[in-house]
């Protein structure tokens, strides 16, 4: 037997199927690149809003002119602190102009004075509040008044502490104006030499307390009173 008379025959092998693997490839990059590239979808971003919350406050003083004994008057220096002397004469009246106020930058407020005189003030001397306060309970409160600020055009302005008076002593009327005080005409020159050390006196302070406790309820007076005077 022949060597090859049974082999099978030579077949050519045919490259049709490369070609169409190769064409799959690239179709299949192309979707790729699609898929894989920056669509143009819509989108929108707003600009910032930025909340800044800033501070609020409320600035009070309380102010007088100095006296000047050498001639029973004010000088024009003003002071917030420290103590004046005044000369008692019987029946004399004394210049003496303390006044509040709050800044204009200040909050809706109630502002409060304090008015404390000493416990022999009443048998040397007279005085008397300004009519624009109002007392806030003399049983309770004695010698707090206050006024109520709540306007623009009710700040920054000076508001005098002492109003005008009058007493009658054996039958004559004596009378003081604003910013004044009177020495009482009963004085004698042995109570002044007894007085001593305990001469009488007579001394402001003011607070400023913001009016509203939320957007639309006010403090009462005494409410407000209380968050200074813890009473």
């Amino acid at each position: 037997m022949k060597r090859g008379k049974y082999e099978a025959t030579y077949v050519r092998k045919r490259h049709g199927s490369k070609k169409a693997l190769a064409m799959l490839l690239s179709l299949v990059l192309v979707i790729g690149c699609v898929v894989g590239g920056t669509l143009a979808w819509l989108t929108a971003e707003s600009g910032e809003v930025k909340n800044v919350f800033t501070t609020s406050d409320i600035i009070v003083e309380l102010k007088e002119h100095t006296y000047d004994p050498a001639t029973d008057a004010l000088t024009s220096t003003e002071t917030t602190t420290g103590v004046d002397n005044y000369k008692m004469i019987p029946g004399w009246t004394i210049p003496k102009d303390p006044w509040a106020k709050v800044s204009e930058s200040s909050e809706d407020c109630y502002l409060f004075i304090e008015v404390e005189a000493s416990a022999n003030f009443s048998t040397y001397m007279d005085y008397a509040i300004d009519t624009q306060w109002t007392a806030l309970d003399a049983t309770n409160y004695p010698g707090v008044y206050y006024i109520e600020i709540d306007q623009d055009s009710e700040k920054d302005v000076a508001y005098n502490i002492l109003g005008a008076g009058s007493a009658t002593y054996d039958n004559v009327a004596y009378t003081w104006t604003d910013d004044q005080v009177r020495v009482k005409p009963t004085v004698t020159k042995q109570m002044m030499v007894e007085a001593g050390n305990n001469k009488p006196t007579l001394s402001f302070t003011a607070y400023a307390v913001q009016l509203y406790k939320d957007n639309n309820t006010e403090f009462t007076p005494a409410e407000a009173w209380t968050l200074v005077s813890g009473s």
